[in-house]
């Protein structure tokens, strides 16, 4: 038994933890990581509000289109009159500062929630990874471990604010409002920033380290596969984070899409047997002997992954593997 306090074992020694986490500790634990995440991209906002300057000539929202306001469209005057706001400019100045710093704002939101989301997507992977309901340790249990596997997350957090001042003073940002927007992401995630790349990669090694030791410890699985039940997912979020971040932010439609495959899939991934023996109970209803039915472990396992994989797709609808890692 090691003298360390429980956090420090499930943190630094994850395969000696004797005792299942505390799940309401755990919620505790990964809300705060949210709101730090959060906070480090808030505190990059007066970051980018002065570094980048500059402005721009955009077309002035506010003005009608020309048809309205030059006399030409005879019908449209005598129904409509020439609108009042005819006499704005055709073209306002925008600051490319301003533009950074509410983008940078927009991001504090979906950063914490990357977290929260990840958090029973993780859980639910580890879960199905390692045998399901034939393992031993309930996915309560599991629930409570990978929530602590957050925790290192908030390397990348703490050092977010200090290293995007340094990027920000030397980068070449584009002379666009849509430029400023996907530099400032681009620099928030670590693309723009090699040394919080690094930081990202290494709390997402060390927290698959903390999953492969819940999958031991909880689950009661060999060591081999609770490495790879924590080290293959942890190496597939880091190519959609690469590939996320080369496509840019996901519109709200698809983060809405990828939320409701999420929900759909993960009752199909956490529990499929049981998923299976209700929609069977249910089309034999006026049958008898109802109860002898039992799904071959193929059946049940091609139900797992295809929760698995509508977990998997709505999780990188969401946006998620990006502001994560």
């Amino acid at each position: 038994m090691s003298a360390l306090p429980d956090p420090l074992i499930r943190l630094f020694l994850p395969f000696r933890a004797d005792d299942p986490a505390n799940p309401a500790l755990a919620a505790v634990v990964v809300f705060a990581v949210a709101v730090l995440v959060g906070w480090s991209v808030s505190a990059t906002v007066p970051v980018f509000e002065a570094h980048v300057s500059g402005t721009v000539t955009v077309d002035n929202p506010e003005r009608p289109a020309d048809v309205f306001c030059d006399g030409n469209d005879f019908e449209s005057e005598i129904l409509n009159g020439t609108p009042s706001a005819c006499d704005e400019p055709r073209t306002v100045q925008k600051s490319l500062g301003a533009r950074a710093a509410s983008t940078a704002s927009g991001l504090v939101v979906p950063f914490g929630l990357a977290v929260a989301f990840s958090w029973p997507v993780a859980a639910a992977v580890l879960w199905a990874l390692t045998g399901a309901s034939k393992a031993s340790g309930s996915f309560r249990d599991v629930l409570a471990g990978t929530g602590w596997g957050f925790v290192p997350f908030l390397l990348p957090a703490a050092a977010r604010p200090y290293l995007v001042e340094r990027a920000a003073r030397t980068f070449a940002f584009p002379g666009t409002l849509d430029g400023v927007a996907a530099a400032v992401r681009s620099i928030l995630v670590g693309f723009g920033s090699e040394p919080l790349t690094a930081l990202s990669l290494a709390a997402l090694a060390w927290s698959a380290y903390v999953f492969a030791g819940v999958a031991r410890r909880v689950r009661g699985v060999s060591r081999g596969r609770a490495v790879a039940a924590a080290v293959g997912p942890a190496i597939l979020l880091g190519v959609a984070s690469v590939v996320g971040n080369s496509l840019g932010p996901m519109p709200a439609q698809a983060v809405g899409y990828g939320v409701v495959l999420a929900a759909l899939g993960a009752p199909f991934l956490v529990a499929p047997r049981e998923v299976i023996e209700f929609n069977k109970q249910f089309e034999l209803i006026g049958f008898r002997n109802t109860r002898s039915v039992e799904p071959e472990e193929w059946y049940v396992a091609l139900h797992r992954f295809g929760g698995l994989a509508f977990v998997g797709l709505g999780y990188v609808l969401t946006g998620g593997p990006a502001l994560l890692v």
